[in-house]
């Protein structure tokens, strides 16, 4: 007879969330040849998500091979903020001579807090129990601008020379600390090594045409 091996797995949890947006705009034109627009918007979101999960398992020649209850928490955080700029000139002599100044800025900074209790009693092949009680932590800071200009100056009534040039900057940093549960000061104060990374990576570019 060949052999079974069934999982019984029962998932329930509450999920809590908010979100908070604030955006703000302006046009200036402080003379017939001259335009401003900027625009701001901030966000703060954050929510709670709780999954507890039951797992059973089972082999139809050996009986129950384990049974374990996890419990994990999500704390998250979120802030964004962003912000553009452009002022644009034309020209009082010429028809069609523009030029173009503008900025954008966007910022983004994600933190999780992620709990997680996991109980397992193993029957097969051999007793034995395990709890894992750790928080692990991480924090994702991105940062994004660009500057850049344009200039169009018509040479003939069919040909128009146009000059551009753009920066662009990335900052992106992501890093993950793991603690596990000290039952001595009973908190998260246990800094576990291996389970604990970084990566940071920034870019500058330059485009012309």
């Amino acid at each position: 007879n060949d052999t079974v091996i069934n999982t019984y797995r029962k998932q329930t949890g509450p999920y809590f969330g908010n979100r908070h947006n604030l955006a703000a705009g302006l046009r200036l034109k402080p003379d017939s040849v001259t335009n401003i627009l900027f625009n701001v918007a901030f966000m703060d979101a954050n929510g709670e998500d709780q999954r507890m999960t039951s797992i059973q398992t089972t082999n139809n020649k050996t009986g129950p091979l384990n049974t374990g209850d996890i419990d994990l928490k999500y704390d998250n955080q979120i802030y964004t903020y962003r912000h553009n700029i452009s002022i644009t000139k034309l020209s009082r002599i010429k028809k069609g001579r523009r030029f173009t100044l503008g900025h954008d800025m966007d910022y983004r900074n994600s933190e999780t807090d992620n709990f997680s209790l996991s109980q397992n009693h193993f029957m097969y092949p051999v007793l034995f129990d395990s709890v894992i009680r750790q928080l692990r932590q991480e924090r994702i800071p991105t940062t994004e601008l660009n500057t850049y200009f344009n200039y169009n100056e018509p040479l003939t009534k069919t040909t128009i020379l146009r000059l551009g040039a753009r920066y662009e900057f990335l900052k992106y940093n992501n890093s993950i600390e793991t603690y596990n549960f000290n039952t001595v000061s009973k908190s998260y104060d246990l800094f576990n090594l291996l389970l604990t990374n970084s990566l940071q990576r920034k870019n500058n570019q330059v485009t012309a045409n």
